[in-house]
């Protein structure tokens, strides 16, 4: 029954996963398409470290 159990929420941590990433993905192709310039690998570490600091604040 655990197995089963187990199972189940890793279906559904997968699923979750598998839309976050084609969400994630589809947003950025979205700003490529747009004209719009990529983040550099400094915007990206400066506004993570802005959502963190908010989510845990």
């Amino acid at each position: 029954m655990a197995v089963l159990f187990f199972i189940g929420t890793t279906i559904i941590c997968a699923a979750g996963w598998l839309s976050r990433y084609i969400s994630s993905t589809a947003l950025v192709y979205y700003i490529e398409k747009s004209g719009y310039k990529t983040p550099t690998d400094d915007d990206i570490r400066e506004c993570t470290t802005f959502v963190v600091k908010h989510l845990f604040k």
